[in-house]
């Protein structure tokens, strides 16, 4: 009996589950469930009733049709700025500005023109730009199009940018050729500037035809200097290192540049005109714009250029021949030269195989051999390339009436070590070590009020020695590719905000390393300068050494003595040693501090 209990129990059990579930099974979604499952529910009862009702009940349509998703339109902030002078504060009407992304042109930001008071206005994307972001802005005269402004500026309330006064610079360009067109290429360039070493380019113009030129610059007060480069054709003539006070008097300045010529005849081993052959030429030391000019010789094989006289360096290649590499000195009086270029042969084969630090090979590696000139841009004339095959090897022919050099590069790993080479039959190996990139961004929170001018000067500092590495950067964050495998000191100078800064980043092959480091307000010292008698000394180098590296220090801690021998220089502490030197050596060491009226005497 007890087996039958136990069954009848268990079939109670079972009853009684089924009474309590039932129910629930059948009873409508609660209203707790989710609304998309309950019009999915909805959606196939839908379908069910379509299948036997041609025309379905207006109301369970519109239960079904669900509204079309629609994209919310992106979030805006106002950002309002103000373009004033520099001179007075006052605002300046006219200015067409515009704020760059790093994501690239499709989020730049261009206000409407400035009104009477110099005010700007931009509605921005809260998901592409953020308060108190760093970016470069652009500004320019909106009639003319002529640029007053480039540089950094922070997005935050207080935004302003501080504008040049434009400075009418004039003059008038004599040469030993007749006042005519083509009219001459006239270019101001600014002297270089803590961390850049290279003359930064400030505006262009051209002569008419007699040979006056007219324009105006927008330049720092403390831009005392300019160098002048005059261009015909396209070929660097002349420079000059013209104070800005002479190019602004009513008179302007008068240069005079004496023109020679260069009449070349080029032909091959059999006397046949070489057509199409390149030639790059530059004078001994050129001006920062002094990118040698490419020409190419005619139906005649003959090319005929108008320069300045001066001692030259000039290359010439043409694919499957053999370059030439010589120099020259060009004279008022026509000067005229007659070349051969023998082709490439057998005998000129160079052979070898690219590898990494570790030995293995690197394909896909594109491997330049052309002539090793003193002028390094002259030597593209004459070079030859090609790229390696999946064994890293290489193969190409090419000869030269001076030494042949031979880099190799590759985007994981760079540019190697130029490697001198002579095409004997000797298997070549050409080792390159990996290099990475960093991304370098600067926390400015600490520091108040919005840019004055822009400028961002950097070093890199590698802690195992070797060279520094050093630019100016127009945007946060900026990024620094083709370093060596390694730590590194960073340095970063925010003129504009007072400011500093200084970390580390580690950079590894192939990969992009990211830092963020603070900013802290900088120090600055400045003075005058005069010699024995109390007379000013412009033009003299003036360094403050504190606790940064000297490294660093050489390049972010330095400047020049303007007309009147004053100076105004960063340094990374309230307290340094000022050094101060001229073309022939130190002049003068000083302990100084922050804030001192300095005036110092030169023995």
């Amino acid at each position: 009996m007890k087996p039958l209990r136990l069954l009848a129990l268990l079939i109670a059990v079972l009853i009684g589950l089924w009474a309590y579930f039932q129910p629930r099974q059948s009873t409508p979604a609660s209203s707790h469930a989710p609304k998309s499952d309950a019009l999915a529910d909805a959606g196939s009862e839908s379908e069910t009733s379509r299948a036997s009702d041609p025309a379905p009940a207006p109301e369970l349509a519109n239960e079904v049709a669900a509204p079309a998703p629609t994209e919310s339109p992106a979030a805006t902030w106002t950002l309002q700025g103000l373009a004033l002078s520099t001179v007075d504060q006052a605002g300046i009407a006219g200015l067409k500005v515009t704020l760059s992304h790093p994501a690239g042109a499709a989020h730049a930001a261009t206000s409407s023109v400035s009104d009477g008071l110099g005010a700007f206005v931009f509605e921005l994307d809260e998901r592409h730009w953020k308060r108190g972001d760093v970016r470069l802005a652009s500004v320019h005269d909106a009639a003319s199009g002529a640029r007053r402004f480039q540089g950094l500026v922070r997005l935050d309330p207080n935004f302003a940018i501080s504008i040049q006064a434009l400075t009418g610079v004039r003059g008038r360009v004599l040469t030993s050729l007749a006042p005519r067109d083509p009219r001459l290429d006239v270019v101001f360039w600014r002297a270089p500037q803590r961390a850049s070493r290279e003359w930064t380019y400030v505006a262009r113009t051209a002569t008419d035809t007699t040979g006056w030129f007219e324009c105006d610059l927008a330049l720092a007060q403390s831009v005392d200097l300019l160098r002048v480069d005059i261009a015909l054709d396209g070929v660097h003539c002349a420079s000059f290192d013209t104070p800005v006070e002479a190019l602004r008097s009513p008179s302007g300045v008068e240069l005079r540049v004496e023109l020679g010529e260069l009449r070349l005849s080029v032909a091959d081993e059999n006397g046949a005109a070489v057509v199409g052959a390149e030639l790059r030429i530059a004078a001994w030391g050129g001006s920062p714009d002094n990118f040698p000019p490419v020409a190419a010789t005619d139906a005649r094989g003959q090319i005929m250029l108008r320069l300045p006289p001066a001692h030259y360096e000039f290359a010439l290649g043409k694919a499957g021949h053999c370059s030439r590499v010589e120099f020259v000195e060009i004279a008022p009086q026509p000067v005229e030269l007659e070349l051969q270029l023998a082709r490439l042969g057998e005998e000129h084969e160079l052979f070898g195989v690219v590898v990494d630090e570790r030995g293995e090979p690197v394909p896909a590696a594109f491997v330049a051999v052309g002539p090793r000139t003193q002028i390094d841009e002259l030597g593209a004339a004459g070079t030859h390339g090609v790229r390696t095959d999946e064994f890293g090897n290489f193969r190409l022919r090419s000869c030269s009436s001076q030494e042949l050099e031979l880099t190799a590069f590759h985007r994981d790993f760079g540019l190697s070590t130029p490697l001198l080479v002579t095409p004997d039959g000797t298997r070549l190996v050409v080792a390159l070590a990996r290099r990475g990139k960093v991304q370098i961004d600067v926390l400015t929170d600490p520091l108040p009020g919005p840019f004055r001018d822009g400028e961002c000067d950097y070093v890199l500092v590698p802690q195992a020695g070797g060279e520094s590495v050093f630019g100016v950067a127009d945007t946060l964050p900026f990024e620094v590719d083709e370093l060596l495998v390694g730590d590194y000191d960073v340095f970063v100078v925010l003129p504009g905000l007072d400011g500093c800064a200084e970390g580390f980043v580690r950079v590894e092959a192939a990969r992009t390393a990211q830092a963020l480091i603070p900013a802290r307000r900088a120090h600055w010292i400045s003075g005058r300068v005069l010699d024995a008698q109390g007379s000013a000394l412009p033009d003299l180098r003036v360094r403050a050494f504190a606790r940064w590296p000297a490294a660093a220090a050489q390049a972010l801690s330095w400047g020049t003595t303007l007309g009147d021998g004053s100076f105004r220089i960063f340094c990374d502490a309230g307290e340094a040693e000022l050094l101060l030197e001229d073309l022939n050596g130190e002049l003068l060491r000083q302990q100084v501090r922050e804030g001192e009226a300095l005036e110092l005497r030169t023995p």
